[in-house]
């Protein structure tokens, strides 16, 4: 005999309210806590003035820093020396709500004073009403990005000191056989100033 609700006694499954199938709250809490903390990207959360109010174990590794060490600074107060916009915040419309996501470099501050280059990306986090509450920021060290263009612009440096003293004549062409570059010595040869030559 069916019941009022429509089930069958022995044979159809008890209906769970949808209330008991979600994770409670505390749950979700713990979950992001743990994926926060145990990710290796590093995050950090910022309140809407750019002040840090959460980092994690990836971020303090990465700057050398603890925790209690970031929380409550600002980013500005993070600035190395050698960021040419240090002292000026970045991603302003980000943080007062015209945009959802933005991106920028910036050069931090490492615990012992070194310089650490970094790409952010970060995104807006609304409260339930819509309005901006904080910005969760995606950390990406630039440090073995920067090493490598350092180690290929000094060695193009060299490479072209080499080339404007030579007197043999040295091109370099590229796929469809237009000169990328020509030795003062070629042209010199030609009468033509090298420059011209290119292209």
């Amino acid at each position: 005999m069916p019941r009022a609700d429509g089930t069958v006694p022995g044979l159809t499954p008890p209906i769970v309210p949808p209330a008991r199938m979600r994770p409670a709250r505390g749950d979700l809490e713990q979950r992001y806590r743990a994926q926060f903390d145990q990710t290796a990207m590093p995050q950090m959360v910022l309140d809407l003035r750019g002040r840090v109010i959460d980092a994690n174990h990836a971020m303090c590794t990465l700057v050398g820093m603890d925790r209690l060490q970031l929380v409550g600074r600002t980013t500005i107060q993070l600035h190395h020396a050698s960021d040419a916009g240090a002292g000026r915040q970045r991603g302003a419309d980000l943080f007062v709500g015209r945009v959802e996501s933005a991106v920028w470099e910036r050069v931090f501050a490492a615990g012992d004073g070194s310089p650490v280059p970094l790409l952010i990306q970060a995104s807006l986090i609304r409260d339930d009403a819509g309005a901006p509450d904080s910005v969760h920021a995606f950390v990406q060290d630039l440090t073995a990005l920067r090493t490598a263009e350092g180690t290929l612009s000094r060695s193009t440096a060299r490479f072209e000191a080499l080339l404007s003293e030579a007197t043999d004549w040295a091109v370099v062409a590229d796929v469809e056989g237009s000169f990328v570059y020509a030795s003062p010595a070629i042209g010199a040869a030609m009468g033509h100033e090298p420059a011209t030559l290119v292209g």
